[in-house]
C-alpha cells in the first residue's frame, strides 16, 4: 500500500520535510497584520526590545514597560518575541516580557508567541525554564500547546540530547495536551529523522507502534528511506 502510494504523489512533496523544521514552521506563519502604521509599528517593537536588552532586572523591565504606556496587542507581543529570535538576546528577558504581558488584564497570548517563545529557550538550552513555561500554560491556557508546539519543544531537545533523551521529553510532552494524536508522533519522527538519523527514528517507530494508527504524513516522513531502500519494512 505504501509502495503504491510513494509513485502517486509528486516527488518534491515527498522530499518536502527536508527542509529544516524550525524554519519551515516560523516561514509557515502567516505575515502578521496591523492597524498600525508599519513605521509606528516597528517602534513599538524596537523600543520594547530596547527595554529588554537594558533592564537590569524583572522590576525594571516591568517598570519601564509600564511608563512606555504600549499598548499590548497579539500582533505586538508576536513581533516583539520574532525580534528577539532573530536576535540571539537574551532568553530570560524574553521569558520575563512574555510573563509580563501574561499578567495583563485581558490579555491572552498566541500559539505563536507561546512556540516562539519557547524555542528561544530551548535553542539557548534553558530546558528547565521552557518545560516550566509549558507547565504554566497547561494550568491557564492549555489549547495554546499544540502539534506545533511539539515540533518546536523535540526539536530543540533532539538537538543536544540523546535520542532517549528525546523520547522521554516527547512522553513528558503528553502529560501536557489534551488531544494527543498521530500528529504528535508524526513530530516526534519527523525530528529524529532531522536532527538525529532514519535509523533512530525507525526503531523508535516500532517501539511505538502500537500506541497509535499511522496516517499518510506518517509515511511521508518515511518516505525517502523507502525510496532509496534503505527502509524496507518500516511499516510492518
Amino acid at each position: 500500500m505504501f509502495r503504491l502510494l510513494i509513485q502517486s504523489l509528486p516527488l518534491h512533496s515527498l522530499l518536502s520535510s527536508s527542509t529544516p523544521l524550525s524554519r519551515r514552521y516560523f516561514s509557515s506563519i502567516p505575515q502578521l497584520q496591523s492597524h498600525l502604521s508599519p513605521s509606528s509599528q516597528h517602534d513599538d517593537v524596537e523600543r520594547i526590545f530596547h527595554m529588554m536588552t537594558t533592564s537590569s532586572d524583572p522590576l525594571s523591565l516591568k517598570q519601564s514597560l509600564r511608563a512606555s504606556q504600549i499598548p499590548f496587542t497579539n500582533d505586538l507581543v508576536d513581533r516583539v518575541l520574532k525580534r528577539v529570535r532573530f536576535s540571539h538576546s537574551n532568553p530570560l528577558s524574553a521569558l520575563e516580557f512574555y510573563r509580563i504581558t501574561s499578567r495583563t488584564k485581558g490579555f491572552v497570548h498566541s500559539p505563536y508567541s507561546l512556540d516562539t517563545m519557547l524555542y528561544v529557550l530551548g535553542r539557548s538550552r534553558k530546558f528547565e525554564e521552557m518545560w516550566e513555561l509549558l507547565l504554566e500554560t497547561k494550568t491557564k491556557y492549555r489549547s495554546l500547546i499544540t502539534p506545533r508546539t511539539a515540533q518546536v519543544v523535540l526539536a530543540r531537545v533532539a538537538k543536544v540530547c540523546s535520542v532517549k533523551q528525546t523520547v522521554e521529553s516527547f512522553k513528558r510532552f503528553k502529560r501536557l495536551v489534551s488531544e494527543f494524536d498521530v500528529s504528535c508522533y508524526n513530530s516526534l519522527f519527523r525530528t529524529l529523522c532531522q536532527e538525529k538519523s532514519m535509523s533512530d527514528a525507525r526503531n523508535v517507530y516500532h517501539a511505538l507502534k502500537h500506541e497509535f494508527r499511522p496516517n499518510l504524513q506518517t509515511f511521508n516522513i518515511f518516505v525517502w528511506v523507502e525510496i532509496t531502500g534503505r527502509g524496507r519494512g518500516v511499516f510492518r
